[in-house]
């Protein structure tokens, strides 16, 4: 079944929700460069948020991994509207990235 609007509104909240707790967790309190992309194929959606982990980079990826109930909420939501949900690890920057059938939203 499709994402709805509320879904896609989830899917943001909860995305910057894990960059923003794993950034003051593992990154200190300086200035962070947290990238979100969103982009839309027809009845198709991607998004992908990438931000810094500066230290103890394999304790970040496991917390988002498996212990973020954000993350956990992506990926049931990727899951039930025809996706899937990746991490990447390059360069020092976690990167979380979906896939999934929506509507056309208005």
């Amino acid at each position: 079944m499709p994402a709805d609007n509320l879904e896609i509104c989830v899917l943001f909240n909860n995305m910057i929700d894990i960059a923003f707790e794993n950034v003051k967790e593992f990154c200190g309190n300086g200035k962070q460069i947290i990238a979100l992309k969103a982009e839309t194929r027809p009845d198709f959606s991607f998004c992908c948020i990438s931000f810094p982990i500066e230290n103890e980079i394999k304790k970040a990826q496991n917390n988002v991994l498996y212990h973020s109930f954000a993350y956990k909420t992506l990926k049931n939501l990727a899951e039930k509207n025809g996706g899937k949900i990746e991490t990447s690890l390059s360069d020092d920057r976690l990167a979380i990235t979906t896939g999934w059938v929506i509507n056309n939203f208005s």
